[in-house]
Parts: C-alpha cells; sequence; structure tokens
C-alpha cells in the first residue's frame, strides 16, 4: 500500500484503465481508493464521479493530454 501523501506522488494522479465492465470498474475504483485515495479510470464510453475516483472515456483523456516537449522527436 502507497501513502497517499508520499512525497513521490504529489502532484501526479494514478490511472487505470478498464473497458465497461460492471465488475471490472467497481473492482478497479475500490482498488484505487484503498491504494491511493484518488485516481481516474479510464473505461470505454463511462463518465462519472465515484468518490474521489473519476470514470473518463479513453477518448476523452486522450484529448485532454498535452505534449511534453522533452519528449517531443525535434528536440533530440
Amino acid at each position: 500500500m502507497v501513502d497517499a501523501g508520499d512525497s513521490e506522488l504529489r502532484g501526479r494522479i494514478p490511472v487505470e484503465v478498464k473497458g465497461d465492465s460492471r465488475t471490472g470498474i467497481a473492482s478497479a475504483v475500490a482498488s484505487m481508493e484503498r491504494s491511493f485515495g484518488r485516481g481516474v479510470v479510464a473505461t470505454r464510453t463511462h463518465f462519472e464521479v465515484r468518490g474521489n475516483v473519476v470514470l473518463v472515456p479513453m477518448a476523452v483523456l486522450l484529448a485532454g493530454l498535452t505534449e511534453r516537449t522533452e519528449r517531443r522527436l525535434s528536440t533530440l
């Protein structure tokens, strides 16, 4: 188990990818809350908040990511 106050986790949010299975999502949410106290579960179509865990469709999650300049090929 990881302490949510751990300095390595500050500013980071754990993400787990699941399909739309109710049992898979419920298991991921419970595990995320137990281990980290918060997080994001990427699904195929679900968009909702369950406690401190947000369910987000994968397409929405990916659309919200920004490019990190240190990983841009043109800088290598």
